[in-house]
């Protein structure tokens, strides 16, 4: 995958890569179906006894609950024989075969674990010692060319809490719940002026290195008062906005209304990616955001099209591909890269109750354009357990 960051001293043309963590543990098995694989040591996706109540069917059976072929579209890519997409991906089908996306059927890692919690930090931190710094920080840090300047939003979690892969004390990040609130909550602009004032005052001295923990409160402090001014700036409009949708108009109320060629769905997730594009196409230097999407931990009920799985995976692959045409429209999504992950799969045979449980590798997605991605399927070695046991991991 080719995209190289920009110094952050240059907010116009920064590059951002946007991961959205899938938490929870999303079957992969049923995200990229499996619908032509047999081997020896896998066993069969349609033999009785596999999946029978929540198997999604084979492209040729020419029902609507059919997988979405991968072979023989988009990249010419002998790799994707085989495989499909869960039908209620069509939108990221169409992105895969206009060459926008990537597949990687079985991603995984060593020593794996399937508690929840565990596998996050394993893969938000990306070292075996379950290091509290996350790996997009230690990106941020080594990459730092000084303080971040004023204006500039260098990276955000755009959640209710800070991802493990944007924590630690060397560059502090913000988390945006929602851009229409993050404020000091003062209702009176006179009075939260006179506040900012006061706080920028104490946080334009320099911190006293002979107090426990002064620098890192300072930097804590000069970082929200920086972000409370950029998302002020893009928030100053709200009370004029119209369907006119003005060119440049990144106000994230007034943008509800916008005239775009994508469709973010209602969804809180639609609204976390809808004011990712807001922040990106304010060109306020963000080289990273995070995102998260649970309700994929199905141990019972899956269901197939229409389940808690399927209806799940729908509200990623329309905000996806609606994230992408928005941001294509006005020439950003050339630098810009959005990776798809999860922290583990799930159990290649049905449980009793109808789900799966927590097993190990499952499937990635990375999309982009052709200056930042190499489309196709990306085949890995697959992960087995002991051949007994009857919930082994494909």
């Amino acid at each position: 995958f080719r995209i190289a960051n920009a110094s952050h001293s240059t907010v116009a043309g920064t590059k951002t890569l946007v991961v959205i963590y899938v938490r929870g543990g999303w079957d992969g098995i049923n995200t990229v179906v499996p619908h032509g694989y047999s081997t020896a040591t896998v066993d069969r996706y349609y033999d009785p006894g596999f999946r029978p109540n929540i198997n999604i069917p084979t492209p040729t059976s020419g029902l609507p609950e059919a997988a979405l072929d991968l072979a023989g579209i988009g990249p010419a890519d002998p790799a994707a024989a085989g495989l499909g997409l869960h039908p209620n991906l069509g939108a990221m089908h169409q992105m895969y075969q206009n060459s926008n996306l990537a597949v990687m059927p079985a991603v995984h890692y060593p020593f794996a674990s399937r508690s929840h919690f565990t596998g996050q930090q394993y893969t938000e931190s990306a070292m075996r010692d379950l290091e509290f710094d996350g790996w997009l920080q230690r990106y941020l840090a080594d990459s730092s060319t000084g303080p971040v300047p004023p204006g500039v939003v260098r990276a955000a979690g755009i959640s209710s809490s800070l991802p493990h892969s944007l924590r630690g004390d060397n560059e502090i990040v913000s988390a945006f719940n929602d851009l229409r609130n993050f404020e000091l909550g003062i209702s009176s602009s006179a009075n939260e002026t006179e506040v900012l004032a006061g706080l920028n005052a104490v946080y334009s001295q320099s911190a006293d290195p002979s107090r426990l923990y002064s620098s890192l409160f300072h930097d804590f402090g000069r970082v929200t008062l920086n972000d409370l001014d950029v998302v002020r700036d893009l928030n100053q409009n709200h009370s004029n906005c119209d369907t006119s949708h003005q060119a440049g108009d990144l106000d994230p109320d007034c943008y509800e209304t916008a005239s775009a060629v994508s469709d973010y769905t209602g969804s809180g997730f639609g609204r976390q990616m809808k004011q990712t594009a807001i922040l990106i196409k304010a060109q306020v230097g963000l080289e990273v955001a995070c995102l998260s999407r649970g309700g994929v931990d199905n141990h019972s009920n899956q269901g197939t099209l229409n389940g808690r799985h399927g209806n799940s995976i729908a509200d990623i692959s329309d905000n996806l591909k609606a994230f992408y045409d928005d941001l294509a429209a006005d020439g950003f999504m050339d630098d810009t890269l959005v990776l798809v992950l999860s922290e583990f799969g799930r159990t290649s045979f049905e449980n009793g109750s109808f789900g799966t449980d927590h097993a190990h590798a499952t499937c990635y997605f990375v999309a982009g354009t052709g200056s930042t991605i190499n489309p196709g399927v990306y085949l890995c070695l697959l992960y087995t357990s002991d051949a007994a046991d009857e919930h082994r991991d494909v």
